[in-house]
């Protein structure tokens, strides 16, 4: 259950807001709950932090934007008067003690367990958007994690504690569930030699001087969400405005990531090649090792003797290997995937069901050691070779108990909760549209 609490502590990590009235630091309250208030600043902590941690820039419609943050605005307010109910029930009952030692105990590790998760570089640019330094970050949270450290303690006082499962209902229910219960997927372990599918220099003229003619309208002050909706042939972010979220650095071959990590926030680069086009980037953020971007792709149209080329490449490629050449040499000369040519093709370790398609049906006939191709997908020509393998591996009897016994667990948590605000009369004082 702790594990539980700390990840939605993560994700809903608070800032310290208040309102001003005269001059000095007030607080309201916007809910109770038995007789523990729940603080304006607590609410706007929790919702503010949630805010600067989501990409809400993807969401252009206004109408569109302000349901997401009244549902985000009624889920917080929720989820905080859930913990009050359990704080409130906890401090009730006279046999669960907790020490201010205990809580700053758990409020160190907590905080090192964010920056943990988060990277030393992410932890200090989330400390700088909020104002805070690390001691300021650690009174932002005394508050909720005093509260969790009751929760917790009453939750396996009273819930965790009746919940059983009988040796009878878990021979059935794994009998039942056994085979889909995956706790491990397969992995594999390929190389590969690409092969890409590339445009003719017509084409390429062609899409460079579409591109150019975007970015000169940019430059003239077109809206880029508009010219992304418009002209952008990613058609999963053209209708977000060209949005495509956090692209850590170590995605982008090195000369892209200098370029790109050069802009600022809002600015936009001049038309930049990839293998599928020319993209126009605008920075929204970035940080030392990630960056924040919307992007318009001007495609290259590949045509019919493009592939037919690309696939006589690959096919004399393969037919170098067939007769005996170091498929790591090949792929240093030939493959065209930057990323890997330098290791022989070697990709590493992957789950089988997040490689292509095509490449997946291959593998399932292939042995270790086992060479196939050439297999088309949409990143071109691929000729694969399977290293190692690892079965999928399915939940032990033991396993998928603890399994059956967290759903009873928060199954029950519910029920408690629902019993709580029966006990307990929660009242909210305000209009959350207001807030």
């Amino acid at each position: 259950m702790r594990k539980t609490l700390i990840w939605m502590v993560l994700m809903i990590m608070p800032l310290t807001l208040w309102s001003q009235e005269g001059g000095r630091k007030v607080d309201k309250v916007i809910a109770v709950v038995g007789d523990e208030p729940v603080l304006l600043s607590e609410f706007q902590s929790i919702y503010s932090l949630m805010v600067t941690q989501m990409d809400l820039n993807q969401l252009q419609d206004s109408a569109q934007r302000a349901e997401f943050e009244r549902k985000l605005k009624h889920d917080v307010l929720n989820q905080i008067i859930r913990y009050k109910l359990f704080y409130v029930a906890a401090k009730k009952d006279t046999t669960i003690q907790i020490t201010d030692e205990q809580v700053e105990s758990a409020l160190e590790e907590w905080v090192k367990d964010v920056e943990a998760q988060l990277g030393p570089d992410s932890f200090q640019s989330l400390l700088n958007k909020l104002h805070l330094d690390r001691e300021g970050f650690k009174n932002a949270y005394r508050w909720f994690i005093k509260v969790q450290l009751y929760a917790d303690r009453y939750i396996q006082s009273h819930v965790a504690s009746q919940v059983q499962i009988s040796p009878t209902e878990l021979d059935s229910l794994y009998e039942i569930y056994k085979d889909s219960l995956i706790i491990s997927p397969e992995n594999v372990r390929v190389a590969h030699i690409l092969i890409r599918v590339k445009p003719s220099k017509k084409e390429v003229k062609r899409a460079k001087k579409t591109a150019d003619r975007i970015y000169r309208k940019l430059m003239e002050g077109e809206d880029f969400a508009t010219m992304a909706q418009r002209y952008s042939d990613d058609l999963s972010s053209a209708s977000m405005g060209g949005y495509i979220g956090l692209v850590p650095r170590s995605f982008l071959k090195p000369d892209v990531a200098e370029e790109i990590f050069s802009l600022e926030p809002g600015q936009i680069s001049e038309p930049v090649r990839l293998p599928d086009g020319f993209h126009i980037f605008k920075c929204v953020s970035k940080d030392t090792d990630r960056i924040e971007l919307s992007h318009i792709l001007i495609k290259f149209n590949l045509t019919k003797e493009d592939s037919e080329k690309a696939l006589k490449q690959a096919q004399k490629v393969l037919a170098e290997i067939q007769k005996g050449a170091s498929f790591d040499s090949l792929a240093q000369l030939y493959s065209e995937d930057e990323s890997t040519k330098d290791f022989g093709g070697d990709i590493g370790w992957v789950q089988t069901e997040l490689l292509p398609q095509p490449i997946r049906d291959s593998l399932a006939t292939m042995k270790i050691g086992d060479i196939k191709g050439p297999i088309l997908t949409d990143y071109g020509y691929h000729i694969v070779k399977l290293v190692d393998r690892t079965e999928k591996q399915v939940a032990t009897k033991e396993q998928f108990a603890q399994l059956l016994r967290n759903q009873k667990l928060l199954e029950a948590v519910d029920e408690e909760e629902q019993k709580l605000r029966n006990e307990f009369k929660v009242e909210i004082k305000v209009d959350l549209s207001q807030l």
